[in-house]
């Protein structure tokens, strides 16, 4: 739909960039804190902040900016709404999907499980949105390479896309239908060297490693959203 210019280019590459930070920094606060622990397979996102209080501002600031971020392909897209019109409207639909993803991203972190329902349904509303964002994303490309290839400018790069969002929106439902996640709250029975019995999180927690998982959904899907965005 566009050529590569400096707004899509500076969006994609400052998209890019800060999820990379958010990544960098919580790994950045396991080192200035050795004591804890963190692993992306059993650890919520929003133990990052818990066990960071104190060291975890830049984290949260970063974390508010990618949300305001998964926004962003609707600047790219709002110049084309009077050529290809139809495809501009499916994709600025498509780019509030992945906003509002955004949006759930930050609220899982902000809601501890301890609140429980609350946790539990925006998890379900970022599964859902990630599903929706990723199936919408795929209608999106064959249409884009429907259209171009009557004008016979067929577009690889559509049905590339196409195959990857078939593949995210497929991988988002395994993990809605993971039947593991409804046993999330298992613990794990260790006997300890005394004899005496606790319980532990099991190396990998299915809700708090399927957050991980979506939220990496999203991020990916995303990205190639944006390169779907340009004909080439």
């Amino acid at each position: 739909m566009i050529a590569v210019n400096l707004v899509w280019v500076v969006l994609f590459v400052t998209f890019i960039a800060i999820f990379a930070a958010l990544i960098v920094v919580r790994f950045l606060l396991d080192k200035s804190d050795a004591e804890m622990q963190y692993s992306f397979l059993r650890n919520f996102p929003y133990e990052v902040l818990t066990m960071h209080k104190d060291k975890s501002k830049i984290y949260k600031v970063l974390l508010f900016i990618f949300s305001g971020l998964c926004f962003a392909p609707i600047f790219v897209i709002v110049p084309l709404i009077g050529e290809f019109s139809e495809l501009a409207w499916i994709a600025i639909l498509n780019a509030c999907l992945y906003g509002m993803a955004g949006i759930m991203v930050t609220s899982i972190h902000l809601f501890e499980a301890k609140f429980i329902k609350t946790h539990t349904l925006l998890v379900t509303i970022m599964i859902a949105l990630a599903f929706l964002s990723s199936s919408i994303s795929a209608l999106f490309s064959m249409l884009t390479f429907n259209v171009y290839n009557r004008f016979n400018e067929g577009s690889p790069l559509a049905i590339g896309c196409f195959a990857i969002f078939v593949l995210a929106a497929l991988f988002d439902l395994f993990i809605a239908f993971n039947p593991k996640l409804k046993d999330w709250t298992k613990l794990e029975k260790i006997t300890n060297k005394d004899g005496s019995i606790s319980y532990d999180r099991p190396k990998i927690f299915p809700l708090a490693f399927s957050e991980w998982l979506i939220i990496f959904s999203i991020f990916l899907s995303e990205v190639v959203f944006f390169i779907s965005l340009i004909h080439m």
